[in-house]
């Protein structure tokens, strides 16, 4: 999560600016730039949701009857 955090720490509109100015112009380069800068924000968010789920009550209970991870 620290390649994460340094991510979400780097302000995206500069970069987004600084990286448009090396590639040609295009709509697609656009959308991949996109693409790369916002992974950070869902990784977050399906990090915090795992999260929750891992202390649910129904978790709990599977755990002390030994239940088996399956996935």
């Amino acid at each position: 999560m620290r390649i994460v955090d340094v991510f979400l720490a780097i302000t995206r509109l500069p970069l987004i600016i600084v990286i448009a100015a090396f590639m040609r112009p295009s709509i697609w380069n656009l959308i991949v730039i996109f693409i790369i800068l916002g992974w950070p924000i869902t990784t977050r968010v399906i990090r915090s949701a795992k999260l929750s789920l891992r202390h649910r009550n129904y978790v709990e209970a599977a755990k002390m009857i030994c239940a088996k991870a399956t996935y």
